[in-house]
């Protein structure tokens, strides 16, 4: 019938052991026909063989029941069975098994429809797309042959158009010349799109194809040039012949950023006055050869007489001209040895009691006696000169005109000191110019340079206090000495400050203008009266420090030691205020709380006394007003200050302090403090650090400060993060000097952290050597970076780009100075971490040998730098960064 399969009746099979024919295909692929719904046997037998169709197999047996099961071949039933007899082929009959062969029509095989295509392997340049079909329209089966051909896949070219190549930018050319030599110019490179070209529609380069940087940023150098010659001076002398000077300044052009400075004299001179001079008349006055003052007896010049005068007075020949003296002195090896031993014999003596009562003024002006002296050696027309402060108290410090005696050309001392140490940067006395004299043999060594230091401040005293010292009478003179001493002498000093405030102040050049004055007022009071001049010293016989001579020998100015005679020649400053202070109020009727602050009734009065008391010694302070200060005591603005060396508590101090009628210090002002210090808190050899009980206290109320009396400080000097209060048992307040916190770092140097160097930025631009110098003179190196750490923290710290700027660099201790490309440290050792910029280093034009830090834009268009490390000129100016151990 139509849809039946053809099956082929092998035989009945007795039913085999369960080891053999069928088993498996019984165990695993049985089928049960319900035969109950089927017409008859062959319906059965069709069942049967589309069970086995489905499974692929050839041969199947039905048992009993319609049971049916299949198996791989007949091979199998030919090889296990056991032909049965009496096997019937009938659904429900005994124990055997029916077995059939299924008869298939061979088909052979046809492709199918071949698939779509894939997608394209590449976008572009040639790629592949495939596509499939398979035998199985219809599959081969029984026997039937594969498909013909074996082309099942098949596969053609696609997207055959060229892919697009970006460009890419060649290496940089090198920098063109600069465009000027100084003064800012700008110097370019350039670079291609080229490696490789843009080709098929790809994309150009991206960024800039030339780049600019200034260059030459120093100002182009301008020499100088003279002025037009000043008109010829007075001649030396009226007849017999004299000179008389002009003088021209290398001020037309200045010269400025390195120009050569004017070549030939600054002064020139020619005979004058040549007609013989008649012999001089008896009893007439004229100047000799060395500008000493003499008179005529019989025929020869005699009682010649040096005149001191007012250095501002002077005329700027003979301020340029002392200066000079002093220059030749102190650095011409014919005469240094004797000036450098003159000098430190102020240092030698300072604590000998040459700054006291009994030997203060007579010793001093002994002393510039002996520096006359060594100078007229150099030329014998020098004469100490002296400064009248008192006549420019309202502006003492001015550098601006000419006339003043801190201008910076040659007729002038320089001015302010600048940097850490104060040194002097302008004029003759200038840090790269001159340096005062060194150490006495088996100094201990002193930080910083020995510079010529100045830090100026504050106003001196003016002419009223200058008179009102003078008026004191010859029968006090405690006070007068004490008065020229202290609120004239001692203030005027730490005015000035730095050099002239130390122990090395008899080094700094104005020490004899100062001493010079002071020694005019002194001579001034004497000339008041036989008791004036003879007042104190003929009693006192005791020979000056380090000298065979008494008091007594120096009184006279006109018969100093050596017949020396002097006069000092009075300010024109000065002469014009003497009237308006003439019938002034004399000292003992100002009343208490004006000017001088006290009414002296007796010669022993004492307003107060104040009392400090320290930690590792005490000092005691006692204000006075016409009484001198007690034996031990020094003074300072009319108060006495002692220090004991016996160490207590605070509160032991104040008791001490209060049984002596006295109280702790109160300090009152920067003047009394800076006292302080370099009276009592100077540090001895072999010392750390000094510090002394104040009296102040926050005992009573937490946080409130007050002095011993009661009152609130309105003047401080609290160190950094000062008062602090540590573990809440800190109340009482001392005055220090030195280092307390081995490991912290000085005021104005920065740490990253504990265990670390310290490191400060100097933002005066100097060149690589000169930066490295300042480094070693304060005991550190130019910055050494170890690690992207110290790298990130220098950049962190110091190098952040102010508003309104766009870069910032700094010095580091990087060079190859010493072999070509090879970068060391300043230490000599190589660097380990290095954070150079990209074509750094590059050693640009040959000239490139020292190493910067740098952070941002340094060209226009140009990337910024972000603490990147730069090769650069070692003769340029920049920042620096010094690093130092705690």
């Amino acid at each position: 019938a139509s849809g039946q399969v053809h099956v082929s009746y092998l035989g009945c099979y007795s039913e085999p052991p369960y080891d053999s024919l069928f088993y498996k295909a019984y165990l695993d692929y049985r089928h049960r026909i319900d035969w109950t719904k089927l017409p008859d046997l062959s319906h059965v037998t069709q069942a049967c063989a589309q069970e086995a169709i489905k499974r692929n197999y050839s041969y199947f047996a039905i048992k009993n029941y319609g049971v049916c099961s299949w198996g791989p071949d007949g091979l199998t039933i030919a090889s296990k069975g056991t032909k049965g007899s009496g096997c019937f082929l009938t659904i429900g009959g005994p124990s055997a098994l029916s077995v059939f062969k299924i008869s298939r029509p061979k088909v052979d095989g046809g492709w199918s429809n071949w698939g779509a295509w894939s997608a394209c392997s590449l976008t572009c340049g040639n790629g592949r797309q495939t596509r499939i079909r398979t035998c199985t329209n219809p599959t081969p089966a029984a026997g039937g042959a594969e498909c013909v051909g074996n082309n099942s896949l098949e596969v053609h070219s696609c997207n055959t158009n060229s892919c697009p190549v970006n460009g890419g930018w060649s290496t940089w050319g090198v920098w063109s010349t600069c465009s000027r030599t100084c003064d800012g110019g700008v110097r370019s490179r350039m670079r291609t799109c080229s490696n490789p070209l843009p080709q098929s529609g790809g994309a150009a380069c991206q960024g800039p194809g030339s780049q600019s940087q200034l260059c030459y940023k120093n100002g182009c150098p301008v020499n100088g040039g003279w002025s037009n010659w000043g008109a010829w001076g007075s001649c030396t002398q009226t007849c017999g012949g004299g000179t008389q000077t002009r003088s021209r300044t290398c001020t037309s052009p200045t010269p400025t950023n390195g120009g050569l400075n004017c070549s030939g004299s600054s002064s020139e001179s020619q005979a004058c006055n040549n007609n013989t001079c008649p012999f001089c008349q008896e009893g007439s006055t004229s100047f000799d050869q060395c500008g000493q003052r003499c008179t005529c007896v019989q025929g020869q010049l005699v009682n010649c007489v040096r005149i001191r005068k007012e250095f501002t007075s002077m005329s700027f020949l003979e301020r340029e001209r002392y200066i000079k003296v002093i220059l030749t002195a102190s650095t011409d090896p014919k005469f240094k040895n004797d000036y450098d031993e003159l000098i430190n014999r102020h240092r030698n003596k300072f604590f000998s009691g040459i700054h006291g009562r009994t030997h203060f003024l007579t010793w001093h002006r002994y002393f510039m006696l002996l520096y006359e002296n060594l100078l007229r050696q150099v030329h014998c027309n020098f004469t100490i000169a002296y400064w009248d402060w008192s006549s420019v108290s309202g502006n003492p410090f001015s550098t601006v005109k000419r006339e003043s005696l801190w201008h910076t050309a040659n007729t002038g001392f320089g001015g302010n000191g600048i940097g850490p140490y104060s040194c002097v940067q302008t004029g003759p006395f200038r840090e790269a110019n001159w340096s005062i004299v060194p150490l006495p043999a088996n100094s201990l060594p002193e930080p910083g340079p020995r510079c010529l230091a100045r830090r100026f401040n504050g106003n001196p005293p003016d002419s009223v206090a200058v008179q009102e010292v003078l008026r004191i009478p010859a029968s006090n003179f405690t006070d007068f000495e004490l008065m020229l001493r202290v609120n004239l002498h001692d203030v005027v000093h730490c005015l000035i400050d730095g050099t002239m405030c130390s122990i090395d102040s008899a080094a700094a050049p104005e020490f004899f203008l100062h001493h010079g004055f002071i020694d005019k007022i002194w001579d001034e009071w004497q000339k008041k009266s036989d008791a004036h001049k003879n007042a104190f010293f003929p009693g006192i016989k005791e020979v000056m420090p380090g000298s065979k001579l008494l008091p007594q020998h120096v009184l006279n100015l006109l018969s100093q030691p050596g017949g020396v005679r002097v006069e000092y020649q009075s300010s024109r400053k000065a002469a014009n205020l003497l009237p308006l202070l003439r019938g002034g109020p004399k000292l003992s009727e100002i009343v208490p709380g004006e000017l001088g602050k006290c009414h002296c009734g007796s010669p022993k009065y004492r307003l107060a006394m104040e009392y400090l008391g320290i930690i590792t010694a005490m000092l005691v302070m006692l204000r006075s007003c016409s009484a001198e200060c007690d034996q031990g005591w020094k003074s300072f603005n009319s108060k006495c200050y002692k220090m004991f060396e016996e160490e207590k508590s605070w509160d032991d101090a104040k008791t001490s302090c209060e049984g002596t009628g006295a109280h702790l210090v109160k300090i009152e002002s920067a003047d009394e403090n800076i006292f302080l210090l370099n009276s009592f808190l100077q540090l001895l050899p072999n010392d750390n650090n000094r510090e002394a009980w104040t009296g102040l206290s926050d005992k009573k109320e937490e946080g409130d400060f007050v002095w011993t009396d009661g009152a609130t400080p309105e003047y401080t000097n609290w160190a950094a993060e000062q008062p602090n209060d540590e573990d809440d048992e800190q109340d009482c307040v001392e005055i220090v000097n030195g280092v307390f916190w081995p490991g912290e770092c000085e005021e104005g140097w920065e740490t990253p952290g504990e265990n670390s160097n310290c490191y400060k930025l100097f933002t005066e631009k100097k060149t690589w050597d000169a930066a490295n110098d300042d480094c070693r003179n304060i005991s550190s190196h130019l910055v050494k970076v170890d690690s992207e750490e110290e790298n990130t923290f220098l950049l962190r710290t110091f190098l952040q780009v102010p508003k309104g700027e766009v870069n910032r660099e700094a010095w580091i201790g990087l060079t190859d100075k010493l072999e070509e490309g090879e970068f060391v440290w300043t230490d000599g050792t190589p660097a380990d971490y290095t954070n150079w910029a990209d074509e750094q280093p590059n050693d640009e034009d040959n000239e490139q040998d020292c190493g910067e830090i740098a952070n941002g834009v340094f060209w226009p268009d140009g990337p910024p730098q972000i603490g990147v490390w730069n090769d650069f000129q070692c003769d340029e100016n920049l920042m620096y960064i010094c690093e130092k151990e705690p």
